[in-house]
């Protein structure tokens, strides 16, 4: 469906992962999941000697379970081939406001 829901959906995805990479948060665009999410946290944790962080991973993780929950399901709806672009995209936005807040 040409200039459907569906291409508009596709490309404010695309212009926020650009706007990322713009921002230089360009590893924060490659974080598609929880696992990829949790790496790249604790390897920040590690490079600033942070002393707890699992309980810091914890405490955030606790409250994304609802929003990627969220997401998931708007990106399923809005556009069924890539369910979890919307999801990506909270992930990879996540870690570069992390990355940005701790420099």
């Amino acid at each position: 469906m040409s200039g459907g829901p569906g291409t508009t959906w596709l490309g404010l995805l695309d212009g926020k992962q650009s706007q990322l990479r713009e921002l230089g948060c360009d590893k924060s665009s490659a974080l598609d999941s929880e696992g990829a999410f949790r790496a790249a946290f604790e390897g920040i944790c590690r490079k600033y000697k942070e002393k707890f962080p699992t309980r810091l991973l914890a405490n955030l993780l606790r409250s994304y379970g609802n929003i990627i929950a969220f997401a998931s399901a708007a990106g399923g709806a809005a556009q069924p081939a890539s369910p979890n672009a919307l999801a990506a995209l909270v992930w990879g936005a996540s870690f570069a406001t992390i990355e940005v807040i701790s420099i």
